[in-house]
């Protein structure tokens, strides 16, 4: 599921009011392409995502890939007028915290708030970081 202009990782997704596609962002430069909503994003198997969500967060679902074991947030526009997938889904962080539980991990980062997967340096090393006092 990467990026088609830049390659990079999806932050969330949005289901547009006008026809009911879904519309995965790009985290790195904001790009939007659509990708069909039976499909997960970061392994493509058809199998059908499952959704969870949070009382109170009306049209912020959680789709998770139970092949996989990664997820993405997707927002409908039908029910969250004006959403915008990367703020909302810093937002929404507490989607993250119930979805985190349940042994699921994000699909791509979100860079407002740095939730994901570390990124991997030269070899395929992991990159973190670090404060010193």
């Amino acid at each position: 599921g990467a990026c088609p202009v830049c390659g990079g990782p999806p932050v969330a997704a949005r289901v547009r009011a006008s026809d009911r596609l879904r519309y995965v962002t790009c985290a790195l430069c904001a790009s939007e392409w659509y990708v069909p909503r039976v499909r997960c994003v970061a392994c493509d198997t058809a199998a059908g995502p499952e959704y969870l969500h949070i009382a109170g967060h009306e049209g912020a679902n959680a789709e998770v890939c139970p092949a996989c074991r990664t997820y993405l947030k997707v927002f409908d526009e039908a029910k969250r007028p004006g959403v915008e997938p990367a703020c909302d889904d810093a937002a929404t962080i507490v989607l993250d915290l119930l979805v985190g539980e349940e042994g699921f991990h994000r699909a791509g980062p979100n860079l407002y708030v740095g939730l994901g997967a570390p990124a991997a340096g030269p070899g395929g090393q992991a990159v973190t970081a670090s404060t010193t006092r």
